[in-house]
């Protein structure tokens, strides 16, 4: 980053190849790196997987149903979303 003049940076999760641990890992490591999560809809457990999150500081949630499948209007994607806004956290659809 400093090489290229880069001040900040978003890093979007995107599970299994880019885990949630690993943007908000980089992100306590730097701190112009903003972390997002993601959490797949085939995730049994993303509710409670989202709310443990938040507890590391994630700055936002990425919706991504292009990559995992479901309909934004879903009930797991509604219930992150009502997470995120609780949190005043920006959402990426």
């Amino acid at each position: 980053m400093d090489d290229n003049s880069i001040n900040k940076t978003i890093i979007i999760a995107h599970p299994p190849y880019i885990p949630n641990d690993f943007v908000i890992e980089l992100a306590k490591q730097n701190e112009n790196i903003i972390p997002i999560v993601n959490l797949p809809y085939n995730s049994k457990t993303a509710e409670a997987d989202f709310i443990q999150y938040l507890k590391l500081g994630p700055k936002g949630l990425m919706v991504h149903t292009a990559a995992y499948g479901g309909e934004t209007e879903s009930d797991h994607y509604s219930k992150l979303l009502r997470i995120a806004n609780k949190h005043k956290l920006p959402e990426i659809i």
